[in-house]
């Protein structure tokens, strides 16, 4: 645990005892949301609350919160509340102190990632005979919801609807979207509406969002303009609620309500084949290319159909929204959730959902990308430290190329030394990290008390241990992972109860302190900096001042080798 957090708790339970925890708070609708009976996306509403009206905050559960209006009281996201401006409640001081605290909203998610976007565009109300989609009004609300629990700020999240994405609108808000994006940036891009397929000039048949006015946007152009982004962003996240094929279970009548997304003019399509999907093949497989930083989540796989449901929106958003904010079960005992385990949990979501359907049984989200992108941090009952480790690698910035060597030395009375080579492509400060099942722990062995000098130059190679000290062999062979990272900026780790282990520091792996060793390893020490928090247009210049970007390698440490690298 983070020592100051203690002091934290302290002034915590302080600040409860004067201000009485029992007692309601105000808190500010973002969005507009039905209010549930119990927190569950299942359960029956007990009535609409308008976005921007204030409600009293009256319990937490997970992530949900009890509210009540003058006229309603019900369950909602926490991701749907902010901060009253001007609140200085003994509750609204607590959530500038805390972050992922057990308050209505924390700090997190009130302001946001300063170098985080979120563009949500979504086409209900289609023109030129093309049927509308009743459901997609509540699909910008759900969006917004999603953007805040991957950390967008409300300022950096554009929404766009129905007239103003014709095909040119569309066009433009891609080209809008693109020119904002700084190195380094985190994208979140969605978009509900209808699906079509498309027969180019060529004769190539292709999938295609369909635009308000009727014209479509081909997955080739679609596919060109992301990567765009995805040449600069270190992390983007795309997520489209539309389908590109009827679906074989369409041949029967769906319940009352549902609609597929998914439209052809003329009712028959000359391109329709068993393998329909929308496929944004971004990135090359080359090393450096950023392939480990895209993720797309799509509403439906092959030959099957995403369904609006006209009073709650989007299937597939409802259910991979409720899994992102706080369904989702951390299955590796990471303290994170990947793309993956919250596509998981939404699976069987959505088969509940359409539970007495019986044209349409089995409907599945498909994922391509980096599926083990960490999208949200979570406190694990349990915790395995070389996960831990496995995630914070998987959440590396690709376009960094990072080569990490690891030798295992052992001598006839059977001590043991380690000796790494790592080379990096980019510029940056050196970490070391081990994650041991003997204890089991996590160990920073670089730098440390020997050695602080971390620093490492572009196209560098960093042999260590360096002159006058020795790294450690650790436990059993294959029984350690080790965890190197090159970052922008620097990290500290000094903020967490690491005790010295010689030249090292060490702390035991338990749900807090992989947390802990999660926040300190992928966050920069610069990002409480005035011109790191400042939401709205930044410079190139605080973009890399202010950059958690960092490249990784992972190795197992193991048997010993008869000769160092």
């Amino acid at each position: 645990m983070i020592r100051s957090s203690r002091n934290f708790l302290l002034f915590f339970s302080m600040l409860c005892l004067a201000a009485g925890w029992a007692r309601a708070e105000d808190v500010r609708l973002i969005r507009s949301q039905y209010a549930l009976n119990v927190p569950d996306p299942l359960s029956s509403s007990t009535g609409f609350l308008q976005a921007g009206l204030v409600v009293d905050a009256k319990e937490r559960r997970g992530g949900w919160v009890r509210v009540r209006s003058e006229k309603v009281e019900g369950w909602v996201r926490i991701q749907a509340l902010a901060r009253v401006a001007g609140d200085t409640s003994a509750w609204s001081t607590i959530l500038d102190f805390f972050r992922r605290s057990t308050g209505v909203a924390d700090a997190r998610e009130v302001m946001g990632r300063p170098s985080a976007h979120a563009l949500i565009l979504t086409i209900g109300d289609y023109g030129n005979g093309v049927p509308g989609l009743p459901g997609v009004r509540h699909d910008a609300d759900s969006a917004v919801l999603m953007a805040r629990a991957l950390g967008v700020p409300e300022e950096q999240t554009i929404t766009l609807a129905d007239s103003a994405l014709s095909l040119y609108g569309m066009r433009s808000a891609l080209d809008g979207l693109d020119a904002q994006v700084l190195p380094n940036d985190e994208v979140f891009l969605y978009f509900s509406g209808r699906g079509t397929r498309v027969q180019l000039d060529d004769g190539r048949c292709t999938e295609a969002l369909l635009a308000r006015d009727a014209q479509a946007m081909a997955s080739d152009e679609l596919e060109r303009r992301l990567a765009r982004i995805a040449a600069r962003a270190r992390r983007l996240v795309v997520f489209v609620d539309a389908s590109f094929s009827g679906g074989v279970a369409l041949k029967g009548a769906l319940t009352d309500g549902l609609t597929a997304k998914y439209w052809v003019s003329g009712g028959s399509d000359p391109c329709q084949r068993p393998d329909n999907q929308l496929r944004l093949n971004l990135l090359n497989s080359e090393p450096g290319s950023g392939r480990n930083n895209y993720v797309y989540v799509s509403a439906a796989s092959s030959d099957e159909a995403a369904l609006d449901d006209q009073k709650r929106g989007g299937l597939a958003t409802l259910a991979w929204l409720d899994c992102l904010a706080g369904s989702a079960k951390d299955l590796d005992r990471s303290a994170g959730l990947s793309a993956d385990e919250i596509t998981q949990c939404a699976q069987p979501l959505l088969r509940a959902m359409l539970e007495g359907n019986p044209v349409y049984p089995s409907y599945h989200l498909a994922l391509a990308g980096n599926a083990g992108m960490v999208l949200e941090p979570v406190p694990p009952a349990e915790t395995d430290p070389a996960a831990v480790l496995a995630d914070i690698h998987a959440n590396r910035d690709d376009h960094r190329r990072v080569r990490l060597v690891a030798d295992r030395q052992q001598d006839s009375t059977g001590a043991g030394s380690l000796h790494v080579v790592l080379d990096s492509s980019e510029a940056g400060y050196v970490y070391l990290l081990r994650a041991s099942l003997f204890g089991p722990s996590f160990d920073l062995l670089f730098p440390n008390r020997a050695d602080d000098n971390n620093r490492i130059a572009a196209g560098a190679r960093l042999v260590l241990p360096r002159s006058g000290w020795e790294l450690p062999a650790g436990g059993l062979s294959g029984r350690d992972t080790l965890l190197a990272i090159v970052s922008d900026t620097p990290r500290d780790f000094s903020r967490l109860d690491m005790h010295a282990n010689g030249l090292f520091s060490s702390i035991v792996a338990t749900p807090m302190s992989a947390r802990d060793i999660r926040s300190a390893a992928t966050v920069s020490t610069h990002a409480s900096r005035l011109q790191c928090t400042q939401i709205g247009k930044r410079t190139a210049q605080a973009a890399s001042e202010c950059s958690d970007a960092y490249g990784a390698a992972l190795t197992r440490i193991e048997a010993a080798d008869s000769k160092r690298p």
